[in-house]
């Protein structure tokens, strides 16, 4: 991943592995974008972040997280985590059997 503007590393914008891969791209001198989502307890972006979105509703924040996605790192996580990576898989599937948007 260089962080470049083509090439910006796409996270949950947490701390730990993510915050790894924001950093990452922005020592590197690129862009790092963090994907947050409105919940009562969860935690803030971290500060490598470049351009930061929150979201409302889970299923906005997977789709925002797919419709960008070249590849996939997935990290152990919680349900959450293994949410968003069935739902890629899922979708991944979906369309490489050729199915049609609308």
């Amino acid at each position: 991943m260089g962080g470049t503007p083509e090439e910006a590393p796409i996270t949950g914008g947490g701390p730990g592995a993510m915050e790894a891969a924001n950093r990452g791209a922005c020592e590197a001198g690129g862009v790092s974008v963090g994907l947050g989502i409105e919940l009562p307890h969860e935690q803030s972006m971290n500060e490598w972040v470049d351009l930061g979105v929150h979201f409302r509703y889970f299923f906005a924040r997977k789709t925002m997280f797919l419709k960008y996605a070249q590849g996939f790192v997935v990290m152990p996580g919680g349900f959450g985590t293994l949410d968003e990576m069935f739902e890629a898989v899922d979708f991944i599937k979906t369309w490489s059997d050729g199915a049609k948007a609308g």
